[in-house]
């Protein structure tokens, strides 16, 4: 291969194995993620996801690199024309803003901590009617472990649709036996991971959740999060065994029915992997749901504070743009916000409030818009990196051997 194809390829295939390391697997910003925020210069990567902007970056800046050292003109117009003509071709891919059936968001982001015990839903319902003037919107969102635990089946999330005529979707730690359905004891299997060795059936186990509620319906739909952050909710390299928190990750992705449309769930750290949001969409979401608490962001480290908001909506652009569906973020202390299926916020729709402050925001997606092509080619390209490494090692590994004998 040539070199920049070689070491883009290389790249994306170390990115893949730091992702898919069990017990401590690690997924944030990967080269060229940055770019999520001028969708002209991503747009392409509906092709082949994430992975494919990662070898695009690296094997360009390889390119333009070498172009300035050796002031090749060859060399100079190739690496032009590779920078240049996917952002040209992203650019003059039609993004019309008027496509699709618009769907109107509820954003609870509270702007301090979680409220803890004794915290309610139905608390926020006089927020919410007077930020919405009455309307009833098409969801209503809190953000993760907005609740300490979920609240017993007929109080406040079930009030809160009834009043406000519209589903309701919140975090809250989901706590039951392995083995049982998600929500409480029941049949079915249990979405979290496998038991653990020497552990049986029966086991108390909690998860991060999210669970939603719909006007007239008695019972709840549950998701869990699938990818734990390690060390703080799993820790360890032991496969199945919970650490920090204690939480153990969900086992399958779980489409909510809202009747009439659906959306897939990612819980906070489930953002940073295109294969959750990418199941997702294959099981035929609308859109995309964040919620997060972000509440170790501590408001006295300004850089901090910052730089991690901005990490956050930038992996939400990359998961809506490289899954063609609009994606909905809601954070305890913020960015809360919304994206279209292209990752832009400026559709002239109304934005999220600022970080750390207390409000309702009235946010806005249209479904149905663009195709999702991202499953045609992302998948495998982690996997095709990881071979480009093994076999660019194997021939040195051999001739190494080859020489001591």
């Amino acid at each position: 291969l040539p070199l920049p194809v070689g070491l883009g390829v290389t790249w994306v295939g170390l990115e893949w194995v730091a992702a898919h390391v069990p017990g401590v697997s690690y997924a944030w910003l990967n080269a060229g993620g940055s770019l999520a925020w001028w969708p002209w210069a991503a747009d392409w990567i509906s092709l082949g996801g994430a992975p494919l902007l990662t070898a695009w970056t690296v094997g360009v800046g390889l390119m333009v690199g070498d172009a300035a050292s050796t002031r090749r003109s060859r060399t100079l117009v190739l690496a032009s024309a590779a920078a240049c003509l996917p952002v040209i071709a992203g650019t003059l891919t039609p993004k019309d803003r008027s496509l699709g059936t618009p769907r109107s968001v509820a954003a609870v982001q509270p702007g301090r901590p979680a409220p803890g015990e004794g915290a309610t839903l139905f608390a926020w319902q006089e927020a919410i009617s007077r930020a919405w003037e009455g309307r009833s919107p098409d969801l209503v969102v809190f953000p993760e472990r907005f609740l300490a635990a979920a609240p017993d089946t007929g109080t406040s999330d079930h009030r809160l649709a009834a009043v406000l005529g519209a589903p309701v979707l919140f975090g809250a730690v989901d706590t039951l036996r392995s083995g049982d359905s998600p929500g409480g004891a029941g049949s079915g299997p249990s979405p979290v991971g496998e038991d653990a060795p020497g552990d049986g059936p029966g086991r108390v186990v909690v998860a991060n959740a999210a669970f939603l509620v719909r006007p007239g319906a008695s019972g709840r739909q549950v998701a869990h999060k699938r990818r734990l952050v390690p060390w703080l909710e799993s820790g360890g390299v032991v496969p199945g065994r919970p650490g920090g928190a204690g939480y153990e990750p969900g086992r399958d992705a779980v489409v909510f029915d809202l009747g009439g449309w659906q959306v897939g769930v990612l819980i906070c750290y489930d953002v940073a992997f295109s294969q959750v949001a990418r199941e997702l969409a294959g099981q035929g979401a609308d859109a995309l749901v964040v919620i997060s608490n972000d509440d170790w962001l501590d408001p006295e480290k300004p850089a901090r504070t910052t730089v991690a908001y901005w990490q956050h909506e930038t992996l939400g652009r990359l998961r809506a743009a490289e899954s063609g569906i609009p994606l909905v973020q809601v954070a305890t202390t913020g960015r809360t916000f919304s994206v279209d299926s292209w990752g832009r916020r400026d559709m002239g729709l109304v934005g999220g409030p600022p970080p750390l402050e207390s409000a309702v925001a009235t946010l806005q997606v249209r479904t149905g818009a663009r195709a999702r092509r991202f499953p045609n080619l992302g998948r495998f390209l982690g996997l095709v990196g990881v071979l480009t490494l093994t076999l660019g090692a194997w021939p040195e590994r051999v001739r190494a051997v080859r020489i001591r004998s």
